[in-house]
């Protein structure tokens, strides 16, 4: 199982978590379980203090806003 931390890309994470998903058939429940074990570190420590009550989309969501960066530098053309 990939490991998220915080620190790495969202993205790349989320992908690989989507495919394991639906490679396993898993519940939401499951799922979430699933999720939370792949947790570590700052990630770990945010989605904990989200409401339990929240589903897997939700819950995907929510990490997906605190950890995707918005702010993408842009780099200007050298001429």
């Amino acid at each position: 199982m990939p490991t998220y931390s915080g620190k790495e890309r969202w993205e790349p994470f989320a992908l690989k978590f989507d495919r394991i998903i639906k490679d396993n058939k898993w519940s939401d429940r499951k799922t979430k379980q699933r999720f939370f074990d792949c947790l570590v570190s700052e990630a770990l420590e945010y989605a904990d203090k989200l409401p339990r009550t929240l589903g897997f989309a939700k819950l995907k969501k929510k990490m997906k806003e605190r950890f995707t960066n918005k702010d993408v530098p842009v780099v200007a053309a050298l001429q």
